[in-house]
């Protein structure tokens, strides 16, 4: 069996060989949040200068597993030609600051785990996490890419990091709109769309299936089925409607006074991962030690070391209209 090395080069040269001329296959390491370096495969058409990284991580566990490499390989060609940029991006609009600030946008991560890449990006220091700066790419092929602004951009453009967070603010609020959905929809969101992939791939269903009337209902029954205790105080997740990166609506401007204010309750704040923050209102009866393990305990087992935003707890308070770190 192939180590990971030999899978990721062997995978490179049986895509090229495969896609033939017109296609350079490069491997490449990405540096992703947290430090996590992820390896992968770019492949790059004559006439575009854009295309997206496909990762190989997953594949190799599944070829570990037992799934033969021809298969895998299938899979990826598929993926490929679904990801695959039609067009190259015009990136003249990059050099001009002006063009760039009004899209802007920010997005949280650990300060800690992110230290060395810190060093190389501008950001803005926040409890124990920090606020770094991305540009939307504004291409209807493009989805939620975004670039990362780094020191070199800045000094190109002559700005600092205060000008960037104050056009960011006002465009991640814009471009990035604040959700609160209670913890029992959400739980319900995705257990539907696990059932819709096992259905899409199911050969047991008719094709004269209504989908939607008997996935909402099963969604339904098994929702009841992990039901939280009905003592249990409710939860809510704050996020935005991309679910991408959504914790940074936690700074938005009035978005949990207005909440807390509609609940009449201050909030225990649980960073979930950097796409979202569990609400859970005060009511007297929680114990932060205790939620502090529970974050701490989810992070371990539940969440990719990537998508980490941290084990600390917060605490936000309506009447200071203020977020703190809460002590344990």
């Amino acid at each position: 069996m192939m180590n990971i090395t030999e899978f990721k080069e062997k995978t490179a040269a049986s895509l090229q060989s495969l896609l033939g001329e017109g296609v350079q296959v490069e491997l490449s390491s990405v540096r992703k949040n947290n430090g996590v370096v992820m390896e992968g495969i770019s492949i790059i058409r004559e006439g575009v200068n854009i295309s997206p990284t496909i990762y190989l991580q997953d594949f190799y566990r599944e070829y570990r597993s037992g799934k033969s490499f021809s298969s895998i390989l299938k899979q990826i060609v598929e993926l490929y030609e679904q990801t695959k940029m039609k067009r190259s991006m015009d990136m003249a609009f990059f050099l001009d600051y002006e063009q760039v600030r009004t899209k802007l946008i920010y997005h949280l991560v650990n300060y800690d785990k992110n230290k060395e890449w810190l060093e190389k990006i501008p950001h803005i220091p926040y409890l124990d996490m920090a606020l770094t700066f991305q540009c939307l790419v504004m291409q209807e092929d493009m989805g939620n890419a975004t670039i990362q602004i780094t020191k070199e951009h800045c000094r190109m453009w002559q700005v600092e990091e205060k000008e960037l967070y104050q056009q960011a603010k006002c465009n991640t609020e814009k471009y990035r709109k604040a959700t609160i959905t209670t913890m029992d929809q959400v739980v319900r969101e995705m257990i539907a769309e696990n059932l819709q992939q096992e259905w899409k791939q199911s050969r047991i269903v008719s094709e004269d299936t209504q989908e939607p009337e008997w996935m909402e209902q099963l969604a339904g029954q098994m929702l009841h089925t992990f039901q939280f205790e009905q003592e249990t105080v409710p939860m809510f997740v704050l996020s935005n409607h991309t679910r991408i990166h959504g914790a940074a609506v936690m700074l938005y401007q009035n978005v949990l006074k207005q909440f807390a204010e509609e609940k009449q309750h201050n909030f225990y704040i649980l960073p979930s991962s950097v796409h979202e923050v569990i609400l859970i209102p005060d009511t007297g009866r929680e114990n932060p030690g205790k939620l502090r393990t529970m974050v701490e305990e989810v992070n371990r087992t539940e969440v990719d070391s990537q998508e980490q935003l941290s084990d600390s707890v917060y605490y936000y308070d309506r009447v200071s209209d203020a977020i703190t770190l809460v002590g344990v």
